[in-house]
């Protein structure tokens, strides 16, 4: 069956509030402080717990000796709740479609125009594929409306209590509810990607600020729960 256009994929109508996505992402919501997400299947090689006072990732074996294990123990959780590859697919799908993301995202005037004009100028005068990565996704969030500064942060501030990326000049760390579950990531693709793998097989309630991103994300690039996106 023919998939609807990029166009299609990315034109978001907001008069309506957002319904909940999916069943795995409306079991458990950031309005309270407690997050118990419950223990895995006893086969899983991975065990995600969300705590009242802390977010922490235990294994059945313990902590991971790396930040490669960690991450590695992330991608497999996934995989086993969704069977999808998250990492490698993440980016896999975000390369595909570059070329027709930055035809939308030029195509735009006003608002978007001036607010991606200096992250594609970085794109446009890089070929690291790391740096043109970032620049692609911190542009297509500005053009769902939503400010790349609500997921990726520059730093945190003492006792806030939210879900974000923070990029400081040389860690790049991940936040949930306010507390570091994940630091000294690579890069700020691979932390959107992980990002993303926790809340989903935690099946954290995607909050509003980020709704139209991370549903892209699920929707579009990792191609879970369907094509047709929120109201």
């Amino acid at each position: 069956m023919e998939l609807p256009s990029m166009e299609d994929l990315i034109t978001l109508r907001r008069e309506q509030p957002q319904d909940p996505l999916c069943s795995c992402c409306a079991t458990t919501s950031l309005e309270v402080p407690l997050l118990i997400v419950g223990t895995m299947m006893e086969n899983t090689s991975v065990r995600l717990l969300v705590i009242l006072s802390s977010v922490r990732m235990e294994l059945r074996n313990g902590i991971p000796d790396s930040l490669e294990e960690f991450i590695d123990e992330i991608n497999a959780e996934f995989m086993r709740v969704t069977t999808v590859p998250l990492e490698t697919k993440f980016l896999a799908q975000l390369d595909k479609h570059t070329s027709k993301l930055l035809e939308v995202i030029r195509s735009k005037g006003g608002r978007v125009k001036e607010q991606t004009k200096a992250t594609l100028q970085v794109l446009d005068e890089t070929v690291d594929i790391t740096i043109r990565r970032e620049c692609i996704f911190k542009s297509l969030m500005i053009y769902l409306g939503e400010p790349v500064h609500h997921l990726i942060k520059e730093d945190m501030q003492e006792n806030e209590d939210t879900m974000a990326i923070v990029s400081g000049t040389e860690d790049i760390q991940i936040f949930i509810d306010g507390t570091e579950v994940l630091r000294e990531v690579p890069t700020i693709v691979t932390a959107v990607a992980m990002f993303f793998g926790l809340t989903y097989a935690l099946n954290i309630k995607y909050p509003k600020k980020l709704q139209y991103t991370l549903e892209f994300v699920q929707r579009v690039l990792m191609e879970l729960g369907g094509k047709k996106m929120s109201p």
